[in-house]
């Protein structure tokens, strides 16, 4: 065969599953300029171009990590049991089944802290009258100092979508002065160590599975459920391009928190403040959410509603 005939039969070659995944990590390792630049390269150098891949690339939204995963897994265990080992639906039903599960902060009880309370008993700044959704009425206020935060703990670690602050505008806000304003310049952090711990949980359950393995290149024996870093919706506000997301550290506590969400970005409905939140890519959630205002100089913060969804 020479090799014309040859580079006529190689875009109808199956390429095994274990071929893929080592593409697949080896691009995963090189920037979007890089990339960007391979693909172009082809498009330009190569004899035979599959073209409607290549207008569904340039056409589609970008993959969700879900569908990533997903995908992944399917060629991960192909590659360990064969491709006929299941029928069609079957490798994603095992997928949905195992995964693990983002657990939905609606309705779930979270301890309430604040840098300092204000110091007005009209002000009850608890639980219950965050989360009454009665918009624009007390509430929670803080005392005035830089960075004054309102922070909410859960038992267990959640993923949320975001989360409804509301102006302090109504009841005892309004005869105590407080109106627009006190939410202008807030942002959503957690703390670093929560996704550490994360990091350190999902290495150990790699570890244990790859002790088990048998196949000679042990790299593709991970955990197939362990998240990839991709986000198919990165904040705009922590980082437009998807990179590393903003941090912050507050002065009495010396410890760097990743910044989740910023007012900026959020969408507002009457009094409630809607501000989406965008985990790290990869992580299933955190226990610990705070809002602060991240001026720079000392301010009170407010509101009337602090309800995560």
């Amino acid at each position: 065969m020479d090799t014309a005939d040859a580079e006529r039969r190689l875009p109808l070659v199956q390429t095994v599953p274990l071929i893929r995944l080592k593409l697949f990590q080896s691009l995963r390792q090189i920037d979007a300029e890089s990339f960007k630049n391979y693909v172009l390269a082809h498009v330009l150098e190569s004899r035979h171009l599959h073209l409607p891949s290549v207008y569904d690339m340039l056409g589609s939204s970008q993959m969700s990590s879900a569908d990533i995963n997903s995908r992944v897994f399917t060629l991960w265990i192909h590659e360990a049991l064969g491709e006929t080992t299941f029928q069609r639906g079957v490798v994603q039903l095992i997928f949905e089944y195992f995964k693990p599960c983002a657990i939905s902060p609606r309705g779930l009880r979270y301890e309430l802290t604040l840098s300092g309370p204000y110091g007005d008993p009209r002000i009850p700044s608890n639980y219950e009258t965050l989360v009454d959704e009665k918009h624009g009425f007390p509430g929670a206020a803080t005392n005035h100092r830089i960075h004054p935060w309102i922070q909410a703990v859960f038992e267990k670690a959640v993923q949320p979508r975001c989360v409804i602050v509301s102006e302090p505008t109504m009841g005892a806000f309004q005869e105590g002065g407080w109106g627009v304003g006190y939410l202008t310049s807030v942002r959503i952090a957690i703390p670093e160590r929560e996704i550490k711990d994360s990091r350190s949980r999902k290495r150990k359950k790699g570890k244990k599975c790859m002790d088990v393995a048998t196949a000679e290149d042990a790299d593709f024996h991970r955990d197939p459920f362990e998240p990839y870093a991709y986000s198919s919706n990165p904040p705009r506000g922590p980082d437009a391009k998807g990179r590393a997301h903003d941090t912050v550290t507050f002065p009495e506590e010396g410890r760097r928190w990743i910044i989740v969400g910023d007012v900026a970005n959020a969408a507002r409905e009457g009094l409630a403040i809607r501000i989406p939140i965008a985990l790290p890519s990869g992580y299933d959630g955190a226990r610990t959410f705070r809002l602060y205002n991240f001026s720079t100089h000392a301010a009170w913060l407010a509101t009337g509603s602090f309800i995560f969804e």
